[in-house]
């Protein structure tokens, strides 16, 4: 049979345990972080920096996207499905895609989520967007962990995707990544 003070330790040490649960919450800094990361995927983009601040199970649902594939292609992307479904799906895109001039504007965030309106500052057309970029606490090892303690882990994104008609270099992109040949027959139909 227990003693009262062995019941009395035990209870004690299970409350201690409870109560050792941190909450983790954006602060100003990383929500900044975390917005100036995903700029960077685009401006600046490298493997070894994806790899860093995308977790690995990253996924991206971007109707502007999936709509640029498909408008007048053969090659259709269903609007509401994920644009990349993985990390190593955006990697092979991005690594296909020129740097572009990616401003943010506007950072908002709550405890998990950073909210951004941004722009590719390109003539004669800017593109403007908005993003909610879901994170999670990066739990690799310590010192990546110091650099970025958090990665973005889903992406919802839209952008004036008729801004992007008048600028073929990098409409030609979007397609050439789903639709191989069919690229050429939508540049052709916009001319």
């Amino acid at each position: 049979m227990w003693s009262t003070p062995t019941l009395l330790l035990a209870a004690a040490a299970l409350l201690s345990s409870l109560t050792r649960v941190e909450a983790i919450c954006l602060t100003d800094a990383n929500a900044d972080l975390v917005a100036n990361n995903f700029a960077t995927l685009f401006s600046n983009y490298s493997e070894a920096f994806a790899n860093k601040t995308l977790a690995v199970d990253y996924t991206d649902q971007t109707d502007s996207v999936s709509w640029l594939i498909s408008n007048g292609t053969a090659c259709s992307k269903p609007l509401g499905a994920l644009s990349f479904s993985s990390r190593a799906g955006l990697e092979a895109a991005q690594a296909m895609q020129p740097n572009l001039p990616f401003v943010v504007e506007n950072i908002f965030h709550d405890c998990t989520n950073v909210f951004i309106r941004w722009e590719f500052d390109v003539k004669p057309q800017q593109v403007q967007g908005i993003a909610i970029l879901q994170t999670v606490p990066n739990t690799q090892c310590e010192e990546e962990a110091e650099s970025q303690p958090y990665l973005i882990k889903n992406v919802f994104s839209e952008f004036n995707t008729a801004a992007f008609i008048t600028k073929p270099w990098i409409l030609s992109w979007h397609l050439s990544l789903w639709c191989g040949s069919q690229m050429e027959t939508y540049l052709v139909s916009l001319t």
